[in-house]
Order: structure tokens, then C-alpha cells, then sequence
């Protein structure tokens, strides 16, 4: 309706979507955050309303391993690895399940606890969590879950380094045997593996996004040789770093570029 404000407007977005300048989607997306009162995005949407402009000098969140990707693209945001983040106008979640709990946490908030608990349990759940209580580790099971995060969150935050096992140990305060066996039991690999995995994992990103080189997207992710950068992204993703560049160009050629503002 011309003229009225709508209460929410929910942004949600695919895993890249095209963020060229003069896009036909950005002003009716400006236009929208505008008017609304308050603005909840996934993870795609939440990257689109920053290269719109919209979060400048604001906080969001961002998956882990996209977050140096998205840095260089919106580098006015402030950008955390959390399920969900954000006060007031602008509120923003990973997607998936976070998603989810933020919308039920913001019923509860608008309409009461009983609203939010009747909308959670005809969609099957029946907790929802308050944001910002949210583990910045995403889903990790109970089981062993504090000495899991502080080694996951170890991990993650130092991939451009060579890892450390005695001081991941002295974080997570657990013995390698320990942290080898949780690793096993509820991630499905061994601490070298999981750190190449996170590693690669955010290779990927900077070369879908950014125009870093091959080289230094290497650099970035800990790999002191590209050619072995290569060949162990290749053994995971199946392609070489050069064609993963060329499948995530834009139609036009040419990748996106934040405009100064």
C-alpha cells in the first residue's frame, strides 16, 4: 500500500546473489528497509542489504567462514560470526534454524511468550532461544559441547595460521586425546582435518567474492604453497582455485564492487 509502513519485512537471499551497482532489485530493496520498522535477514539477504548500504556502521551476522568475503565487500558493517545479531531496526541471522529462532524470539517479544510458544510448536519445536545467547559455533552437541566450542572457535579464528595442538589444548583445556575423540564422535574427523576443512572452506568464499588472487587467497587460508592449496582444494571441492574463480564470475564479467559512499 502506497503511503503505509509496513511493521517487518523479511530479506532472504541465495547463497550469492548478483550484487552488481544498478542492480533492479537495489532501490526497491532500500526503498522497503526504509519504510519498514523493523528488518530481519538471512544470510543472503543479510549480505545484500550490506552491499545495499543499509547496515553501514551496524552489526550483523555472517557464517564463519564467509565472514573476511563479506568484510571486503561491506567493510562499513561490522560483521560477527553468531547465529544472529543486531538490535532495534536491523536483525540478522545465519539462516537455517537461527532464522527460526530469531522469528520466534521476536513474536515473543511483539505478541507474548504463549503467542511464540503456540507459533514454535506447530512448527514442530518447542524451545526457542533468546538472541544473543545463541552459540557462535552454530548446533554442536551437548555432549562435551564447552570444551567443543572453545576448540572449534580456537580453530576458526586462526586459520591463517599453522595449528597449534598444545595451545588449542591449554584453550579447550582437554588433553589431545580428549579433543581427538570429540572430534571423532561428533564432527566426523580428526582436528588436522576439521582445520583443513574450515581452511578450504573459507578459500572458497574469497574467491567467489572478492578478486583476491589465487596466491593470496592461499595466504589468507594458511596455505604457505599454492600449489598444494590447489591440489587440496581441488581433492575437496572437486575443482581447481582458477575454475572456482571463473564459475563465480557475474554474467558481466565482472565482480562486484562496493560504491563509495
Amino acid at each position: 500500500m502506497v503511503g503505509a509502513r509496513a511493521p517487518n519485512v523479511l530479506v532472504l537471499g541465495g547463497a550469492t546473489p548478483e550484487l552488481q551497482q544498478g542492480a533492479p532489485w537495489l532501490f526497491p530493496l532500500r526503498r522497503a528497509a526504509y519504510d519498514s520498522m523493523r528488518v530481519y535477514s538471512d544470510a543472503g539477504g543479510t549480505l545484500a542489504l550490506a552491499c545495499a548500504g543499509m547496515l553501514d556502521r551496524q552489526v550483523a551476522a555472517a557464517p564463519w567462514y564467509a565472514m573476511a568475503a563479506w568484510q571486503h565487500l561491506a567493510p562499513r558493517v561490522r560483521f560477527l560470526a553468531a547465529d544472529w545479531a543486531g538490535e532495534r531496526k536491523f536483525r540478522s541471522s545465519t539462516g537455517g534454524r537461527a532464522l527460526v529462532d530469531l522469528l520466534l524470539a521476536c513474536v515473543a517479544r511483539q505478541f507474548g511468550a504463549g503467542v511464540a510458544a503456540s507459533v514454535a510448536l506447530s512448527l514442530g519445536r518447542t524451545l526457542w532461544r533468546v538472541p544473543g545467547k545463541a552459540s557462535i559455533c552454530g548446533r554442536l552437541p551437548s555432549y562435551g559441547e564447552g570444551v567443543l566450542q572453545e576448540a572449534v572457535l580456537a580453530i576458526r579464528s586462526n586459520l591463517d595460521k599453522p595449528l597449534d595442538i598444545s595451545q588449542l589444548c591449554v584453550r579447550a583445556k582437554a588433553s589431545e586425546r580428549t579433543l581427538q575423540r570429540l572430534f571423532r564422535r561428533h564432527l566426523g574427523t580428526t582436528i588436522f582435518g576439521y582445520h583443513r576443512t574450515c581452511r578450504l572452506r573459507h578459500a572458497r568464499e574469497l574467491l567467489r567474492l572478492t578478486q583476491m588472487t589465487v596466491t593470496e587467497v592461499a595466504l589468507a587460508a594458511g596455505f604457505q604453497c599454492a600449489a598444494h592449496f590447489s591440489q587440496a582444494y581441488a581433492r575437496n571441492f572437486g575443482c581447481t582455485p582458477r575454475r572456482q574463480r571463473q564459475m563465480s564470475r557475474w554474467p558481466s564479467g565482472d565482480r562486484f564492487a562496493v560504491e563509495p559512499r
